[in-house]
This record gives structure tokens, C-alpha cells and sequence, in this order.
């Protein structure tokens, strides 16, 4: 009878835990969808296939809120490999999509940079470093800021991607070039969400949209994108 009651409690234990790592959208989407969220794992693609990047140790560092960016960050390093560090906030942003998206805009204007939930890696291994994220308010996403005031980015090369609603990369390149001066920040990608298979597609009131398949096919896969962008990539 005790060992049963044990197995009970265990069994009760798991599911609150399970239950509390679900809590945060971002947490939520970086616990199913990540293998790694700092960085030391084995490489899935190879730099070697890209006269530009051949030999090059790469970091691929990105933010995501909806997990579009996690889709997006593991087709690249299918394609290149390399370690990944996820840059999220300490503080997770909420479900509510209008009340984040005020308070992103807050953010950006202001130039706030929140503190990350996991420390800046040491960057002195990697030869290339690229820089994912999603464009909020014509720019960066405010932990990528942080990431950027943070790490030590002088002599580094910086390839940077994001996503956006159709509106395009706006400010993010040249912002990333102001806030490392020190860095080679070389012509990054865009990638529209609605080619993004598995993205959610959010409207301005927050409702989630569904897009076909044949309404996606009309837009560049992040694959497509990225393969070609790769290939032209000139160090």
C-alpha cells in the first residue's frame, strides 16, 4: 500500500511540474521546440557546404515570442550547425498579445534593454555569429538589445535574420550595425511568416489566422531563403 501511494505522489508531482513549465509563452515554445538553450551541441548541418563560411565556427543566437523564430533558427543550423543560444528575458513576456505588443512598443522606443534569463555565452570561439529575431516596431525585439550591449562583439562577424508580418527587415540591419560598431554586420534575411510552415499568424487584435498551403506556397520558405542567402555570403 505504501509503495503505491509513493508511485501517486510521484505521478501527482510530475504533472504539477509539467504544469508549471508550460506557464509563459515563451518558455513554452523553447521547451518543446529547442534541444539546446545556451549552447555545446552536436552540429546537424555543416559550414563546409558554403565557399563563404568554409571553416568558420558559427553561434546562432535568436529571440522568439511566438516560436516562429524557433522554426526559423533550426532550418538555418540544419544547413550550417554550429552551437545555439537562445536569448530570452528574465522576466517572460505574457500570452496577451495586445498588451505585449504595448508593451514592446514601449520598449522599443524607450530603448530598453531587459535582463536575459541566461548569461551572454563566451563568444571568443566563434568566428560568425548569427542574430536572429523578430521585427518589433520597425527594429530588434528588446532582449536582442541586451544580447547586443552585452556581448563581445569586436572583431565578430554578425549574420543577421528575422521575421516579420510583410513589412520586411524596416530599421533591423542598421540598428544592429549601431549597436555593434566594432562588428562586420553583413547583409542579413528576411524571412514573412506566412511562408514559415508551423508559424503563427497573429493579427493586430490577436486572433490567430490560418494560412493554406496554397496561400504559403505563394511566399519563399525560410529553406529557400536561407539556402540562398548562404550561398552568396562573402566574408
Amino acid at each position: 500500500m505504501k509503495k503505491i501511494w509513493l508511485s501517486l505522489g510521484i505521478l501527482i508531482l510530475a504533472i504539477m511540474i509539467i504544469g508549471c513549465g508550460n506557464k509563459g509563452n515563451i518558455q513554452k515554445v523553447e521547451s518543446s521546440a529547442v534541444t539546446t538553450t545556451t549552447t555545446a551541441s552536436p552540429s546537424a548541418g555543416s559550414t563546409d557546404k558554403y565557399s563563404g563560411l568554409a571553416g568558420k565556427k558559427v553561434l546562432i543566437a535568436y529571440f522568439s515570442y511566438s516560436g516562429n523564430n524557433i522554426i526559423t533558427a533550426q532550418t538555418l543550423r540544419a544547413k550550417v550547425g554550429g552551437d545555439v543560444y537562445v536569448i530570452g528575458p528574465a522576466v517572460a513576456y505574457g500570452n496577451d498579445y495586445a498588451a505585449v505588443s504595448a508593451q514592446g512598443r514601449q520598449e522599443v522606443r524607450n530603448g530598453f534593454k531587459p535582463a536575459l534569463k541566461n548569461p551572454v555565452p563566451d563568444l571568443s570561439k566563434y568566428d560568425v555569429i548569427f542574430l536572429g529575431s523578430p521585427i518589433w516596431w520597425g527594429s530588434m525585439a528588446p532582449p536582442v538589445a541586451t544580447f547586443l550591449s552585452e556581448a563581445k562583439l569586436d572583431g565578430k562577424i554578425i549574420a543577421p535574420f528575422c521575421s516579420h508580418a510583410g513589412f520586411g527587415a524596416a530599421n533591423y540591419f542598421d540598428d544592429i550595425a549601431k549597436a555593434a560598431p566594432n562588428a562586420k554586420v553583413i547583409p542579413g534575411v528576411s524571412l514573412d511568416r506566412r511562408g514559415i510552415e508551423g508559424a503563427d499568424i497573429i493579427n493586430g487584435k490577436g486572433e490567430k489566422l490560418t494560412i493554406t498551403a496554397e496561400e504559403r506556397s505563394k511566399y519563399p520558405s525560410p529553406d529557400q531563403e536561407f539556402e540562398k542567402w548562404l550561398q552568396n555570403i562573402k566574408l
